[in-house]
Protein backbone atom coordinates (compact mmCIF):
# COMPACT_ATOMS: atom_id res chain seq x y z
CA UNK A 1 0.00 0.00 0.00
CA UNK A 2 2.50 2.46 1.04
CA UNK A 3 4.72 1.31 -2.32
CA UNK A 4 1.79 2.30 -4.18
CA UNK A 5 1.25 5.48 -2.89
CA UNK A 6 5.19 6.44 -3.49
CA UNK A 7 4.96 5.20 -7.05
CA UNK A 8 1.08 7.23 -7.64
CA UNK A 9 3.16 9.99 -6.14
CA UNK A 10 6.10 9.74 -8.30
CA UNK A 11 4.26 9.13 -11.91
CA UNK A 12 2.48 12.45 -10.55
CA UNK A 13 5.61 14.45 -10.16
CA UNK A 14 6.85 13.53 -13.37
CA UNK A 15 3.51 14.00 -15.06
CA UNK A 16 3.66 17.74 -13.82
CA UNK A 17 6.98 18.26 -15.19
CA UNK A 18 6.63 16.95 -18.40
CA UNK A 19 3.32 18.98 -18.51
CA UNK A 20 5.18 22.21 -17.90
CA UNK A 21 7.81 21.30 -20.96
CA UNK A 22 6.40 23.31 -23.77
CA UNK A 23 4.82 21.32 -26.72
CA UNK A 24 7.46 21.49 -29.87
CA UNK A 25 7.89 19.68 -32.97
CA UNK A 26 11.53 19.63 -32.56
CA UNK A 27 14.94 21.47 -34.40
CA UNK A 28 13.83 24.79 -36.90
CA UNK A 29 14.76 23.93 -40.66
CA UNK A 30 18.03 26.10 -40.17
CA UNK A 31 19.07 23.76 -37.65
CA UNK A 32 18.53 21.02 -39.42
CA UNK A 33 20.04 21.93 -42.86
CA UNK A 34 22.81 22.99 -40.35
CA UNK A 35 23.61 19.53 -38.98
CA UNK A 36 23.25 17.81 -42.50
CA UNK A 37 25.27 20.08 -43.83
CA UNK A 38 28.18 19.02 -41.27
CA UNK A 39 26.78 15.78 -41.76
CA UNK A 40 28.06 16.14 -45.15
CA UNK A 41 31.58 17.48 -44.57
CA UNK A 42 32.15 14.62 -41.92
CA UNK A 43 31.81 12.07 -44.51
CA UNK A 44 35.00 12.91 -46.66
CA UNK A 45 36.77 11.79 -43.40
CA UNK A 46 34.11 8.55 -42.80
CA UNK A 47 37.56 5.84 -44.86
CA UNK A 48 39.82 7.30 -41.90
CA UNK A 49 37.80 8.07 -38.86
CA UNK A 50 34.76 5.53 -39.14
CA UNK A 51 31.76 8.36 -37.67
CA UNK A 52 29.42 5.61 -37.20
CA UNK A 53 30.96 3.33 -34.95
CA UNK A 54 32.68 6.40 -33.25
CA UNK A 55 28.74 7.67 -32.57
CA UNK A 56 27.92 4.31 -31.35
CA UNK A 57 31.19 4.31 -28.52
CA UNK A 58 29.94 7.54 -27.24
CA UNK A 59 26.35 6.67 -27.04
CA UNK A 60 26.86 3.82 -25.31
CA UNK A 61 29.38 5.64 -22.77
CA UNK A 62 27.15 8.43 -22.51
CA UNK A 63 24.20 5.84 -21.51
CA UNK A 64 26.27 4.02 -19.22
CA UNK A 65 27.28 7.50 -17.60
CA UNK A 66 23.50 8.08 -17.25
CA UNK A 67 22.88 5.00 -15.60
CA UNK A 68 25.51 5.55 -13.01
CA UNK A 69 24.61 9.02 -12.08
CA UNK A 70 20.96 7.67 -11.77
CA UNK A 71 21.81 5.04 -9.38
CA UNK A 72 23.76 7.45 -7.63
CA UNK A 73 21.48 9.99 -7.40
CA UNK A 74 18.74 7.29 -6.24
CA UNK A 75 20.42 6.12 -3.98
CA UNK A 76 21.41 9.32 -2.41
CA UNK A 77 17.83 10.12 -2.42
CA UNK A 78 16.84 6.49 -0.31
CA UNK A 79 19.02 7.59 1.75
CA UNK A 80 17.61 10.83 3.01
CA UNK A 81 14.48 8.85 3.52
CA UNK A 82 14.55 8.02 7.27
CA UNK A 83 12.51 4.86 7.75
CA UNK A 84 14.62 3.46 4.46
CA UNK A 85 17.85 4.60 4.64
CA UNK A 86 18.57 3.71 8.41
CA UNK A 87 18.51 7.32 9.71
CA UNK A 88 14.88 7.00 11.75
Amino acid sequence: MITDLFMNFVYGMLVWLINILPASTGFPPEVQNAFTTIGGYTKIFDPLIPWATMATCVALAFSVEIAIFGFKTLKWIISHVPIIGGKG
